[in-house]
């Protein structure tokens, strides 16, 4: 499974500027968390290019379905005026991300994550760590 990468997110490549994470590093990272709900946040964060807060402030009815292809409407806080940025996701995310709010049970409206950035901030370190 190769992630999409946005042409605005070469900063987290190893490749990019900063060399802040590789491709290997991510998927040992999802691998090695046991819990559903973080895996599903940092392949969002990964796949995406946004930052937590704005992976945080996603609801289910951000995942946005047509046809054969999932794509997330994220809200892009950085900025003067926010705006909503639609990004497309795999297929294979896009499912998991269906199934996961379908078990959470979620509203449209419905937070996918119920953490607050502090909180997700230590588990990416955490995390990093091991």
């Amino acid at each position: 499974m190769t992630p999409y990468v946005p042409s605005d997110a070469g900063h987290f490549l190893a490749s990019g500027p900063y060399d802040h994470i590789t491709r290997e590093e991510v998927h040992a990272l999802v691998a090695h968390e046991n819990e559903l709900n973080w895996r599903i946040l940092f392949q969002l964060l990964w796949t995406t290019g946004a930052r937590i807060s704005e992976v945080l402030a996603l609801t289910a009815k951000d995942l946005v379905r047509e046809e054969h292809t999932f794509a997330l409407q994220i809200t892009r806080l950085k900025r003067k005026i926010p705006f909503k940025d639609l990004l497309p996701i795999q297929l294979e995310l896009g499912i998991k991300l269906q199934d996961y709010i379908r078990l959470r049970e979620l509203k449209a409206g419905g937070k996918l994550f119920p953490y607050t950035r502090s909180c997700a901030l230590r588990r990416c370190q955490k995390a990093g760590k091991k």
